[in-house]
């Protein structure tokens, strides 16, 4: 696949309202199982933000981060972004959300 922006139109951000020549990015709001709970359960036993997921069973406590994947394209300068969301330990997921913005925090979960 070749990526022309010249034959490419814009397409407006359903996110900012901007109109962008760019790639869009291809994200995910929310974690499949956030998604999969009703209403009334997203309010009792969910917890979202923008890149943090906590879902509050009664034996359990599942975390999720949402992450960005890049992918090259072969033959050109720009990438594919997606943005998806992986479960973590407790301990990964206190980790990383401690030092969520530390640049100089290095470290691998998996």
């Amino acid at each position: 696949m070749f990526w022309n922006k010249n034959k490419f139109k814009k397409i407006k951000c359903s996110e900012c309202g901007k109109s962008h020549l760019e790639l869009p990015a291809l994200a995910f709001k929310s974690p499949a199982n956030y998604s999969f709970l009703s209403k009334n359960e997203k309010l009792e036993i969910g917890e979202l933000e923008i890149d943090f997921c906590e879902i509050h069973y009664e034996d359990q406590i599942d975390k999720f981060i949402r992450v960005n994947l890049n992918q090259k394209i072969n033959d050109s300068c720009e990438s594919l972004q997606y943005g998806l969301w992986v479960s973590l330990s407790d301990k990964s997921f206190s980790d990383y959300k401690s030092n969520y913005n530390n640049p100089n925090h290095i470290v691998q979960y998996f």
